[in-house]
């Protein structure tokens, strides 16, 4: 599990689900994200992102868009966009992510 600081000093953590380093083309996380917390700023890499809201209340932010997604909604962008997420909800955010080329 990876953690980042937060806001609110909360932290967000990354369950690894594919084994990295290694020859894959596509890496899996889990991403759990406490309430007001959020990514650590948007970025921007190659490849494609996917995802599947677990459970929360996801606000996910792709170029100049901002989506509200829930458990049960799925998401696919290309990784070119800048974006980031943030929890807006008042519960726990999980979230299912798979990006290609692994970035981390």
């Amino acid at each position: 599990i990876v953690r980042n600081a937060g806001a609110e000093g909360s932290d967000v953590s990354l369950e690894l689900l594919t084994p990295s380093p290694g020859p894959w083309l596509f890496q899996g996380n889990i991403h759990t994200v406490p309430p007001r917390c959020r990514s650590d700023g948007r970025i921007v890499h190659k490849g494609e992102d996917f995802g599947y809201v677990l459970e929360g209340t996801l606000e996910l932010s792709v170029g100049d868009q901002i989506y509200a997604l829930k458990a049960g909604d799925t998401f696919y962008f290309p990784s070119e966009l800048p974006h980031g997420y943030r929890n807006a909800g008042k519960t726990t955010l999980r979230v299912l992510w798979f990006n290609t080329p692994a970035t981390f």
